[in-house]
């Protein structure tokens, strides 16, 4: 697997192959960026280890080439994050993004531009907030036959509050899309929340569908647990770890995620 580590906007170390060119855009020393451009040539994986010990602000820039398919893992950590993306996908490009966010005061904008016949992106966030998130997604389905579907799972503790507004794309005569939008934030503490799934769709050949929810877990499942002697702290954080660690398959992430839930509720 590809590998890219940054700490604030440097990168400290990069493990890639001939599979994935990148140019970055540099501000001061060596390997100092505050813009990252990837090409993607062959099928391949990535991952991004992302540290913020101070306040950054990173533009990423994804370009797909026809047929590949293409999976993204990132983690990141820390603090004051201002992250845009920009993904293009040319035609059967396959994009599989997989992301965890334990960070504070995150503000991320990602767009995907499906380009080519056939581009399909699959993206999923999974985020523990403390503080103040937002995340704009907005996708163009700029060609038929193409395939967006978005997963937004966030949780808050104490003074967190997430927005998620994920907008989709669909122009007239762009037939045969397919849109779908999920997204779920568990509330344990009390700012307000918000899901905004927007559907701009101008085509009568398209499959779309969009679910939200915003709430606590049902007293029926902690009740369940409860019941068979799972104190109720144990079984709220059973139940996260179920919650985001859903659709995981990439094993370190997983634990990544465990191991920050077992921080918050022991």
């Amino acid at each position: 697997m590809n590998k890219l580590y940054i700490e604030n906007d440097t990168i400290i170390k990069q493990e890639l192959d001939g599979a994935i060119k990148f140019i970055t855009e540099e501000k001061n020393d060596f390997f100092m960026v505050n813009r990252l451009l990837l090409e993607v040539i062959e099928d391949t994986e990535l991952w991004i280890d992302y540290q913020a010990l101070e306040k950054t602000k990173l533009e990423v820039s994804i370009q797909v080439n026809p047929h590949v398919k293409f999976v993204l893992y990132e983690v990141r950590n820390g603090k004051k994050m201002k992250i845009k993306y920009q993904y293009h996908l040319d035609e059967y490009a396959d994009v599989q993004i997989h992301k965890f966010y334990c960070a504070k005061q995150v503000r991320e904008f990602d767009i995907v531009h499906l380009n080519g016949i056939g581009a399909s992106v699959n993206q999923m966030i999974k985020t523990i907030a403390t503080t103040e998130e937002k995340y704009d997604i907005a996708i163009y389905h700029n060609a038929e036959k193409t395939t967006s579907r978005i997963v937004n799972h966030g949780v808050t503790m104490d003074d967190g509050s997430i927005i998620f507004n994920v907008t989709n794309v669909v122009p007239q005569n762009k037939k045969g899309c397919i849109v779908s939008q999920q997204s779920r934030i568990i509330m344990n503490g009390q700012k307000e929340c918000k899901i905004s799934p927007n559907l701009l769709i101008d085509e009568y050949d398209v499959e779309a569908n969009h679910a939200a929810l915003i709430g606590k877990f049902q007293d029926e499942e902690l009740f369940y647990l409860q019941s068979r002697g799972i104190p109720k702290e144990m079984a709220i954080s059973l139940l996260t770890k179920g919650f985001l660690c859903s659709m995981i398959t990439e094993e370190n992430m997983r634990k990544i995620i465990e191991d920050k839930i077992s921080e918050y509720w022991r």
